[in-house]
């Protein structure tokens, strides 16, 4: 599957969530969002959609039209997405990590934050191959 099949397809998987939240997070802004203290963790069908809604505006612009700075924090998003609900956005993550393999700016830090992703989904084959 071609990535801009895939990102079209994510697109319209996660555009109903998008569509109920309310808040439109920037990239860089769910981690703080989920970390600030006023945020129920425990709430993901409520949290979750806000990630969701930025991913789908950022996969509908394509990931090429984002600087490397606005990818790293979508990076950090994808990451504390995962953190705080394991597993739930590994295929965001996988597309976000992708795209900054691809434009050599994924650090060790993203690196270890994807390996991360990857062990909380289970995924140990893959997570083996990132090592």
């Amino acid at each position: 599957m071609s990535p801009a099949f895939r990102s079209i397809l994510t697109a319209l998987v996660l555009l109903p969530l998008a569509i109920q939240a309310q808040v439109l997070l920037q990239p860089g802004e769910f981690q703080p969002h989920v970390e600030d203290g006023r945020t129920e963790l425990h709430f993901a069908d409520e949290v979750l959609p806000l990630f969701d809604a930025m991913m789908v505006r950022a996969a509908s612009a394509g990931f090429q039209q984002l600087g490397d700075a606005a990818m790293l924090k979508l990076a950090t998003d994808a990451a504390a997405a995962n953190f705080y609900f394991p597993g739930s956005r590994v295929a965001a993550h996988s597309e976000i990590f992708e795209e900054l393999a691809r434009r050599q700016v994924a650090s060790e830090l993203e690196t270890d934050d994807y390996h991360r992703t990857l062990v909380a989904a289970r995924l140990w084959e893959e997570a083996a191959a990132r090592v």
